[in-house]
């Protein structure tokens, strides 16, 4: 496959066998920079939760860079380094703590609508703690299925953060 950016979703907001989000956070951050070509990374914010309000506050940032993985490809990576951080997908509960949670947000202009993945995330463009950080890294980015453009989108964003 030839290279493609893509953006990847970091978040944590429990310790985890790599230590509390933060240290997590930074460790999963090294590990994409070897995954990825040209690795670039937002800043870190801090969000409060969503739906499950009764768990401590997140780590949220956004990674982009360049793979040569196809999209399930580098699901099966991301999926790696959650289980290295701790994550049981087994034992968790929707919207609750995540010792570390990857998720693909896009994928160069590819649009992919499978079971087991979707991308763009299909809620991203909704959520201020994925968005921010997004347009730190791709100020002009534009949405493959609607070709709006994600800033665009600010009106509608959950305002869930601080830095």
């Amino acid at each position: 496959m030839r290279e493609v950016e893509v953006a990847i979703g970091l978040g944590a907001n429990v310790a985890g066998p790599l230590g509390p989000p933060e240290d997590t956070l930074r460790w999963a951050v090294g590990q994409l920079r070897e995954l990825l070509r040209e690795a670039r990374v937002s800043s870190l914010h801090r969000t409060d939760p969503q739906h499950l309000l009764n768990q401590p506050r997140y780590c949220n940032q956004v990674a982009t860079g360049l793979t040569t993985l196809g999209p399930h490809g580098l699901l099966d990576a991301l999926y790696r380094l959650e289980v290295q951080g701790g994550r049981d997908r087994s034992r968790e509960v929707r919207f609750g703590p995540r010792s570390l949670d990857l998720d693909i947000l896009t994928f160069g202009s590819y649009v992919v609508a499978a079971s087991d993945l979707h991308i763009p995330h299909p809620r991203m463009h909704r959520r201020s703690f994925v968005m921010e950080p997004l347009l730190e890294l791709i100020p002009h980015g534009v949405d493959p299925r609607s070709r709006r453009t994600w800033i665009s989108y600010r009106r509608g964003w959950t305002r869930v953060w601080t830095r």
